[in-house]
């Protein structure tokens, strides 16, 4: 596979996103086996647009029931460092008061806006919200959010 002319180097390759995909699927679907949530249902809401390529891998190897959902919040404006209180651009069209929520992000950074995002759902009402990302960037982290 040849490589975009501004890519320094590949640190994860496809088989290793395959791969872990793959496992934290598995691991998660059989959590939710043994909790059993309401409706047997779990809503899994991706923050678009990063959590796309990961999500679509992520969903080939779920086997729990869910229902896929989708935001789009922003902590950027225009940089590639978060500033600010994050901004919810496109919110859910749906109650999610008693629901059990998966949130599928590619990668933590500061977690500002991932925190913000959990917060806002759990005061909507959300029996409990879960988040899994493909990468964790602790080193960078500012708000108290750690992925599950």
């Amino acid at each position: 596979m040849q490589k975009h002319p501004l890519v320094k180097e590949i640190l994860i390759n496809k088989e290793q996103i395959n791969k872990r995909a793959e496992e934290l699927a598995t691991t998660i679907s059989a959590h939710y086996e043994k909790e059993s949530p309401k409706n047997n249902t779990v809503i899994m809401i991706g923050l678009l647009k990063g959590c796309i390529p990961f999500m679509a891998k992520f969903l080939e190897y779920f086997t729990y029931n869910c229902e896929t959902e989708y935001m789009v919040v922003s902590s950027y404006l225009g940089g590639t460092k978060a500033h600010g209180k994050p901004k919810i651009n496109l919110d859910l069209n749906m109650s999610v008061e008693g629901e059990h929520i998966l949130i599928v992000e590619d990668i933590i950074d500061s977690g500002v806006t991932l925190d913000y995002v959990k917060r806002y759902l759990l005061f909507k009402g959300a029996a409990d919200v879960k988040i899994v990302t493909l990468l964790d960037k602790p080193e960078g982290r500012t708000a108290k959010l750690s992925p599950d």
